[in-house]
């Protein structure tokens, strides 16, 4: 069931950026994006962009 719920919320944020990754596009992340992975929501593939957002992103870092 959790794994449903992960591919859901990835499947959410692909679309809400337009299916790129946020990485990709050198955007900050969202209060919901950051939300989602500060309460382990999101798939492990979107956590380690997240996470190498994070290591390059001092703003999202900060409200993180």
């Amino acid at each position: 069931m959790v794994n449903d719920f992960d591919k859901e919320i990835d499947a959410i944020l692909r679309k809400a950026r337009g299916g790129e990754s946020v990485i990709l596009n050198n955007s900050h992340l969202d209060a919901d994006e950051i939300s989602a992975f500060a309460e382990n929501a999101l798939p492990d593939a979107a956590r380690m962009r997240f996470t190498a957002h994070f290591a390059d992103c001092g703003r999202c870092r900060k409200i993180l």
